[in-house]
């Protein structure tokens, strides 16, 4: 049980907490040693899955990843990041023990690599979140959606195969829109979005990713009118440019221009808003930070009148319930696209034992405490190349 103090402290979700470190009454070397939920133990799993995937830089035949898994007593919290190795992640571990895990992410660095500032944050929330014995949406501040539409990506090696793949998920239910991967040739881009926009509900987005595989700006300005005539909806990340030239695109077709890669800090959303350069923005998972962070963006986008949504990196299952639960939080009208990378990206498994509920591609988020899904140690075990505990 949970005694009232802890109840008062957690029942305006993660914003008392950070309302205090905005002004300037907490810090990451201020947080206090022991509390309400002294961290004792991190265990970091370092580890790699076999995946399907193609991208316009390349075609990988793996993804990387670390579990943390933060312990207080019989809790623990995991957060997950797709990293080769532990040099970012373990400092920051490192400095968690002994501390209270309630401050959340004041315990994380406000700057430095996000995919293992986001590990930390995704556990220091679920770890706090089981403490309580409620859902991660309760402590994030109440789900405006409980129930999702879920965005696959498909990464096509033909039109063939693009139609194929479009074909499965909307006859499994996903009627919400597709997102496939360019690799910036035209002759291979066009072909796939008329595969894929053939099998898509006229009604329902065709979103591409390109990665900014196009790399001659007057080259792409005479193709943008070949996408939108090809059925696109939105195209995120299309051009290897500046500000001003993905500007020009606005507005230009019916295609909608979303950035990705250029919007993964505090200063780049800043002159994004600023500059007003683009239809949307994704907030893409493993690059934000943190909780805190990724809410934090998600209003300024709000305040400014830009359309936000979540997409997908291909997570293990722990990172896809993380984002999900934001998904549903911070009111995105737009799918989430982090199904997790078994569904999606070809992975050979995933690290935990059931995801969240889904069905006709609706994710439903559940009354579970924390993120709401139990780790499959089996499968970790069989994933992980390196194990480090810290106590």
């Amino acid at each position: 049980m949970v005694n009232r103090r802890e109840l008062f402290k957690l029942a305006g979700g993660v914003t008392a907490v950070y309302a205090t470190q905005a002004l300037g009454e907490t810090s990451v070397t201020e947080s206090p040693r022991c509390g309400v939920l002294p961290i004792d133990k991190v265990v970091l799993y370092r580890g790699q899955v076999r995946c399907k995937v193609k991208f316009s830089y390349g075609k990988p035949d793996y993804f990387y990843f670390v579990l943390v898994a933060v312990h207080s007593g019989d809790y623990v919290g995991y957060g997950e990041g797709l990293m080769k190795d532990l040099k970012g992640v373990l400092p920051i571990a490192e400095s968690l023990l002994g501390r209270d895990a309630f401050q959340l992410d004041s315990l994380v660095p406000d700057r430095g690599w996000n995919a293992p500032r986001e590990a930390v944050s995704m556990a220091l929330h679920d770890l706090a979140a089981k403490r309580v014995g409620v859902p991660l949406h309760v402590l994030l501040g109440g789900a405006v959606r409980k129930e999702i539409p879920l965005m696959p990506c498909l990464f096509p090696e033909s039109p063939n195969d693009a139609a194929a793949k479009a074909k499965k998920f909307v006859s499994q239910g996903f009627r919400y829109g597709v997102k496939f991967k360019m690799v910036g040739d035209p002759d291979i881009d066009l072909p796939n979005l008329r595969a894929v926009r053939k099998h898509v509900p006229t009604d329902s987005p065709v979103l591409a990713d390109a990665n900014r595989g196009y790399k001659n700006y007057d080259e792409f300005v005479k193709l943008l009118p070949e996408f939108d005539k090809g059925g696109l909806s939105i195209f995120e990340d299309p051009l290897d440019g500046d500000f001003d030239q993905y500007k020009s695109l606005l507005g230009t077709t019916g295609v909608k221009i979303m950035m990705d890669v250029f919007a993964r800090s505090e200063p780049a959303y800043r002159k994004i808003l600023e500059a007003k350069c683009c239809d949307l923005i994704n907030h893409h998972p493993n690059q934000q930070g943190g909780i805190r962070w990724a809410i934090m963006r998600s209003r300024a986008c709000e305040i400014m009148g830009v359309p936000t949504w979540v997409g997908g990196t291909g997570y293990l299952g722990v990172g896809s319930a993380a984002y999900q639960h934001l998904a549903s939080v911070i009111g995105l009208t737009m799918p989430c696209g982090e199904l997790g990378g078994k569904y999606d990206h070809g992975f050979e498994d995933d690290i935990v034992k059931e995801p969240l509920p889904l069905k006709d591609g609706v994710v439903h988020l559940t009354d579970r405490p924390g993120l709401g899904v139990e780790i499959d140690e089996k499968s970790l075990a069989k994933l992980t190349l390196e194990e480090k505990t810290i106590s």
